[in-house]
């Protein structure tokens, strides 16, 4: 008589409700998808109350009709942060099982957002269902942290992807507190199989539901030839799984299996990890034993079972995909090197003269060894895509950075010209680009006139590369950092789990510690409840009779704690004997403000008090003073932090720096007078936090201490406190397990690395003093003696290259060659890119070290008994009188001082460059060997207030012969001190020496306008003087 019955769900994730109006109006959706009209609904709006009952708040309304929904009082999100979010479902009327739910796929909540701020007085929104079979999961906690899974993703088992209609719902934890239902409910259109993963932010997946052939565990040999739907999963089937029961038992099936058939494929070609390893067989280890217990029904071991295999193969789940996507990162490393490498080799081996001819030669260098790569690398094989995906897309990429590179230079060409076109100024930069090129041209020319030394030179890189390779490997380990707490005086041997900040703990927390640790030895977990947001006052109302006391706090603890901390001592009466039986223990001075006597309590009669709405019977009274001695393995109280406090001290100290910032700080914790005890059971289902939980373990060594403790790190990925017993008294260390990298066989490589180096250094040394009259050719040329020991680098780079390719490509070959025949037991191959990447730059690092001293000596050579660097001549006076190792011919003399004078006068505002000039004139003088030119002019030197000025005069002097006429300046001081003239003077004189570096560089025909310019100027220049002299 009702209708269909649909409930709407309206979770706000703020505290406090101020004003605000949202509503829902009929829709009906486009697209087939479907759509329902809410009649006669239940309508319920529920926000969750921080620090409060788990159950919230609820407003119910019945009276909704054509399908329209709405909710009043909600605030607006300028006011309170939070968005709302809306979820409608349809219940089905005779089942009462779900039929609709919302829609979180493209046509659904990704194009009408069921999350959303309420920004305006009146927010419309529609919810979009779709009919659907829902499927419950369970325990969807991360087993190493103990952190709820929060991001789900949903997949079509027979497209892989994403499906067109689908929904979920996840359970909304609130900030500051533990206690939260870890479960969920996916929805799926009836008649599709589904895979489930759910991760964790940045950590990854680590939940997969994916429904494999559970058989392959038992029969691990048979993976390999198993089928997709057989490692992958068929994928589960809503119509016939309302719920999948024991999912950690599932979860841990499906990632040993997938990771079992990965790790096999990585095995085939010599590609392992030794911590991903363990993992995995300790995984399978428990899987087996959970099977065992569920034969017998023994569910509570059998789960604990399951949560510990799924907690090792979650940590072994990333390191299969890491090593995996390691591999091919490695080839795309060497499809990197491989284009110098094929540019090399043409050079080296066929040095075609045509550019074209060049490019064609590169290419196919280039495509042969990418082919040899295909077959012989297992990148290839183990990517589920096509192979050729690798090389095209590498071949896209480095398409994508010619072109870039051509138009970047492009760009700088016209920047420079529009900068010459405005200022009259040539930049003073060499084509680093063709400078390089030119380098290496050099440097396979030199190894190609010197064939047997470069083919012994190279055959030994090879050889170095393929032994590194062969001999070392990157092993991923797992290392526990222990800190020392140097105030902690431990008084049982254990471990306490709590964050460095006093974080609230995941409830499941201290249920999963018991599954696994509780039968062996005593676990007590710890609860705070506060009446207030951390770092506010707290008042909690302690009634007795018609008098109350008000505490900061309630600490809830187990009857297990006296067992570990001997907390009995500090109690007058009773200790807990329940997690759940109404129970409490009350201070001292609260005792004696109510009247209660300790012979009362020792007596046994009933005493009662009100808290928390609750009439509980007091059973001990803590004595505050040994409360205090009872201190835990961090060196702190057991009761709660007292924020407060905290925030007044930090307030008053200085900001922590260094050292000190990386110290576990201190906190100040509430007096024992200002807390009660409660049982933990009770007080976690009245809103508490689990802030701690103590293992009190039984190992009497130091040996057996780190056994367990390894156990534990490998298990959960906690920071832990742990008492370890030390020359026969208890240490307590911070302890944390740190994922390590580390290199193993390095120490078998180092003869063969030195005799390496050593062959190169004197290969070089020997190239540098046969060499002797080529660099002294460069010189003359005009290489600066940096350029010449580059050639050098150049050549040993090339040579670097080539042995790490070769020696890479032989030992993929000979890797090959070994697991398809068995050739060499023992010898294995690390792909990863890590190894990879070291052993390349291990074997370059190692040939351009040893060519560092002979490029030095090189460079030496091209300038023997001069200084290297150009210094200043000492002035005389005011006078500075320089000779620059520059010549021009006679031709070419007046263009020169034409581009000076327009880079001079370029220079005429203040806010250009590092000088200003003015009044810059051209003109001529005779000399023996004929005419010669001036340039003179006035000069401010930057930094302008150093006040330093000075007159310049630069010269052409023709010599004897026609090609060299010397350039003459001198430079007459105006102000400034001397030392400042000198140093500013030098840069200045830097600036013009690039000037004809650039001339060197111009094409005749700017050399030619230039010279043409010198003309006019020098005309202009006459005419100004012949009119001078007439008016006078």
């Amino acid at each position: 008589p009702y209708g269909p019955l649909v409930l709407i769900m309206l979770v706000v994730t703020c505290a406090s409700i101020l004003a605000g109006v949202t509503k829902g109006t009929k829709k009906s959706i486009a697209l087939g998808i479907l759509f329902a009209f809410i009649f006669d609904a239940l309508v319920i709006w529920q926000r969750y109350q921080i620090a409060a009952l788990i159950a919230g708040r609820q407003s119910v309304q019945e009276e909704l009709k054509d399908a329209v929904f709405e909710f009043v009082g909600f605030p607006q999100s300028k006011f309170r942060w939070g968005n709302v979010r809306v979820e409608g479902y349809r219940l089905d009327p005779v089942t009462g099982e779900i039929n609709y739910a919302p829609d979180m796929g493209f046509n659904g909540a990704q194009a009408s957002p069921i999350e959303f701020a309420i920004d305006v007085a009146d927010k419309q929104t529609s919810v979009v269902l779709f009919p659907c079979k829902p499927m419950a999961i369970f325990d969807m906690i991360d087993q190493r942290r103990f952190w709820l899974l929060r991001e789900i993703y949903i997949y079509d088992a027979v497209t892989g992807a994403e499906p067109f209609n689908y929904g979920y719902s996840l359970p909304v934890p609130q900030p500051l507190t533990s206690h939260y239902e870890p479960c969920a409910v996916v929805y799926a259109t009836p008649g599709t199989r589904i895979k489930v993963t759910m991760g964790a932010t940045v950590l990854g997946l680590l939940f997969v539901l994916l429904n494999s052939d559970k058989s392959l565990i038992e029969h691990p040999h048979k993976v390999m030839h198993a089928t997709e739907d057989q490692y992958l999963g068929a994928g589960f089937l809503v119509d016939e799984n309302p719920s999948i029961p024991v999912t950690p038992y599932i979860v841990a099936q499906d990632m040993w299996i997938i990771d079992h058939q990965r790790m096999l494929k990585l095995r085939q070609y010599g590609i392992d990890n030794e911590r991903m390893r363990l993992m995995h067989e300790q995984a399978r280890a428990f899987l087996i034993e959970a099977k065992k217990e569920l034969e017998k029904r023994n569910y509570d071991t059998f789960v604990t079972f399951a949560r510990a295999a799924w907690s090792y193969e979650s940590k072994a789940y990333p390191d299969v995909r890491k090593t995996a996507m390691d591999v091919i990162k490695g080839i795309i490393f060497y499809l990197m090197l491989l284009l110098p490498f094929a540019y090399f080799c043409e050079r080296l081996f066929f040095y075609m003269t045509d550019l074209k001819w060049q490019i064609a030669v590169t290419v196919l260098i280039f495509a042969v060894i990418s082919f040899i790569m295909r077959y012989f690398h297992p990148a290839f094989a183990i990517i589920n895509t096509t192979p050729m995906v690798i090389i095209l897309g590498f071949i896209i990429l480095a398409l994508s950075i010619v072109v870039s590179v051509i138009v970047m230079r492009k760009f700088e060409d016209q920047m420079r010209q529009i900068k010459f076109e405005t200022t009259g100024m040539h930049t003073a930069d060499v084509g680093r680009f063709t400078a390089v090129a030119s380098a290496f041209s050099l440097g396979v020319g030199n190894m190609r006139r010197r064939k047997v030394r470069t083919i012994l030179t190279a055959t030994t890189l090879i050889l170095l590369t393929f032994t590194v390779i062969s001999f070392t490997s990157v092993v991923p380990t797992t290392r526990i950092n222990m800190i020392p707490i140097k105030r902690a005086e431990p008084t049982y041997r254990g471990v306490l789990i709590r964050s460095r900040n006093w974080d609230p703990l995941g409830e499941p927390t201290t249920r999963i510690i018991r599954d696994q640790y509780g039968r062996r030895y005593t676990v007590a977990p710890r609860a705070w409840y506060f009446s207030a947001m951390v770092g506010e006052q707290s008042f909690i109302r302690v009634w007795c009779g018609n008098r109350y006391y008000d505490v900061t706090a309630i600490v809830g603890m187990s009857p297990a704690e006296e067992k570990v901390t001997n907390i009995k001592r500090a109690v007058i009466g009773q200790w807990l004997s329940s997690e759940n039986k109404p129970q409490c223990l009350i201070p001292l001075r609260m005792a004696r403000w109510f009247g209660i006597r300790e012979k009362d309590i020792l007596e046994g009669k009933d005493v009662y008090i009100q808290v928390l709405g609750m009439k509980v019977p007091v059973i001990g009274i803590i004595n505050s003073e040994e409360m205090k001695k009872v201190v835990d393995l961090d060196g702190e109280m057991l009761t709660p932090v007292d924020y407060l406090m905290m925030q007044e001290r930090r307030r008053v100290q200085e900001q922590p720096t260094g050292q000190e910032a990386m110290e576990l700080e201190e906190y100040i914790h509430l007096s024992p007078d200002q807390v009660i005890i409660m049982p933990y059971g009770m007080l976690m289902s009245a809103g508490g936090n689990l802030r701690s939980v103590a293992i009190k373990f039984d190992w009497n060594s130091r040996k057996e201490a780190m056994r367990e403790l390894r156990q534990l790190m490998d298990r959960v990925e906690l920071n832990l406190f742990a008492s370890i017993p030390e020359r026969g008294k208890l240490t307590t260390y911070l302890c944390s397990a740190i994922g390590a990298t580390g290199l193993r066989g390095v120490e078998s490589i180092w003869i063969p690395m030195l005799i390496a180096a050593l062959v190169v250094l004197t290969t070089m040394l020997g190239s540098v003093y046969e060499r002797i009259r080529e660099i002294g050719i460069y010189t003359a040329l005009g290489l600066a003696p940096s350029h010449i020991g580059a050639l050098f680098l150049a050549e040993s780079s090339v040579y670097a290259v080539l042995g790490a390719i070769i020696g890479y490509l032989l030992g993929q070959i000979i890797a090959k060659l070994h697991v398809a025949y068995n050739l060499f037991a023992g010898l294995s191959l690390n792909y990863s890119s890590l190894a990879a990447m070291f052993a390349t730059a291990f074997v370059m690092a190692v040939v351009i070290a040893s060519t560092a001293y002979p490029a030095w000596q090189a460079s030496r050579v091209s300038v023997p008994g001069i200084e290297r660097r150009w210094k200043l001549p000492e002035p005389e006076g005011d006078y500075l009188r320089i000779t620059l190792p520059f010549t021009v011919a006679n031709a070419q003399a007046l263009g020169v001082i034409a581009f000076l004078k327009e880079y001079l006068e370029a220079h005429a505002d203040y806010s250009l460059g590092q000088f200003s000039t003015d009044k810059v004139t051209l003109s001529s003088y005779n000399t023996e060997y004929g005419e010669g030119y001036r340039l003179e002019g006035m000069v401010w030197l930057a930094p302008y207030d150093l006040g330093v000025s000075e007159y310049f005069i630069l010269e052409t002097q023709p010599t004897r012969d026609i090609f060299a006429n010397t350039i003459q300046i001198t430079i007459k001081r105006e102000s400034g001190d001397e030392a400042s003239w000198m140093r500013v003077t030098r840069n200045f004189l830097n600036l013009i020496r690039k000037q004809f570096l650039i001339w060197r560089v111009f094409r005749a025909e700017v050399k030619e306008r230039y010279r043409e310019m010198g003309l006019i100027a020098l005309a202009e220049a006459q005419g100004i003087t012949e009119k001078m002299h007439s008016d006078s």
